[in-house]
C-alpha cells in the first residue's frame, strides 16, 4: 500500500489535510471518504473501511475538514453554518473532481459526511460518472429527505449502516427502501450514533467488526460495481 498526503483548501482559505492510499497494483476505481463532524478519518469505523477498500483494489482519498476545530465555522449561527458547510463541501468537490480520474467512484460518509454526499450528488464529480458511482452511508444525520430520494432512484449501489439507538434513526423511514435491489442496510441493535453500545466496550468493538464483515461480503460479491439498474 502506498500513502501520500496533500492539502486542499476550504472556502475561506483554510488548509484541509487530505490523504491518498493506493494499492500496490494499478487501480481503476477510487473511494472518497468524508468523515463526521468530530469523527475523524482515522476513527475505527473509517480506518478499517479504508484498509478494506484498499485491499479490494480501491485508491482511497480522505478529507480531514475538522469543522469542530474551525473557528470561522464555529462562530456562525446555525443557519450560517448550514450555508457555509454546503459551500465548503461543493468547493471540496470542485477540487476533488480535478484529482479523481477514474470512472468508477465510491463515496463513503460518516454522519455529517453523508450530508456532504447528498450535497455533492448533483455536482459534476458525481453526475459526470453517475452510472459508475456507488455509496456507503454510515449513520446518516440531518439530510434524510435528500438521501432517501437518492436511494429511491435505485440507480446506484448503496450500503447504509445505522444503530437503532441512534437519535437520527427512525424505523419507518426504512420501510419503503427494503425492496430496492441496489440498496442494502445494516441496522445494529442497541447501537448509538457512533455505533457504540453504552457502557459495553466489547459490544462496541464487535459492532465495528460486524460492519466491516458485512462490507467485506458486499465487496466480495461485487455489489459496488455500479451499473445501470
Amino acid at each position: 500500500m502506498k500513502f501520500n498526503s496533500f492539502i486542499l483548501n476550504s472556502i475561506d482559505g483554510i488548509q484541509v489535510p487530505c490523504a491518498r492510499l493506493s494499492p500496490d497494483i494499478q487501480s481503476d476505481k477510487t473511494a472518497l471518504i468524508l468523515p463526521g463532524y468530530a469523527y475523524p478519518v482515522d476513527g475505527p469505523l473509517l480506518f478499517y473501511t479504508k484498509l478494506l477498500l484498499v485491499g479490494n483494489g480501491y485508491t482511497v482519498m480522505t478529507a480531514g475538514y475538522h469543522y469542530n476545530e474551525r473557528d470561522s465555522f464555529l462562530k456562525l449561527d446555525d443557519t450560517a453554518k448550514d450555508e457555509y458547510f454546503e459551500k465548503d463541501q461543493l468547493f471540496l468537490a470542485d477540487q476533488f473532481s480535478k484529482i479523481i480520474k477514474t470512472e468508477s467512484l465510491l463515496l463513503c460518509g460518516k454522519s455529517i459526511g453523508t450530508t456532504a454526499m447528498t450535497m455533492m450528488y448533483d455536482h459534476p464529480l458525481i453526475q459526470n460518472r453517475l452510472s459508475s458511482t456507488s455509496f456507503i452511508w454510515y449513520t446518516p444525520a440531518q439530510a434524510w429527505n435528500k438521501l432517501s430520494q437518492i436511494l429511491k432512484k435505485g440507480n446506484n449501489p448503496s450500503f447504509l449502516v445505522v444503530g437503532d439507538n441512534d437519535p437520527y434513526y427512525v424505523r419507518e423511514r426504512h420501510n419503503s427502501l427494503e425492496s430496492i435491489p441496489s440498496y442494502k442496510e445494516l441496522i445494529i441493535e442497541g447501537a448509538g450514533h457512533l455505533l457504540e453500545k453504552e457502557e459495553d466496550m466489547t459490544k462496541s468493538i464487535n459492532n465495528i467488526k460486524t460492519v466491516i464483515n458485512h462490507l467485506e461480503k458486499l465487496l466480495f460479491a461485487d455489489f459496488f460495481s455500479a451499473k445501470e439498474r
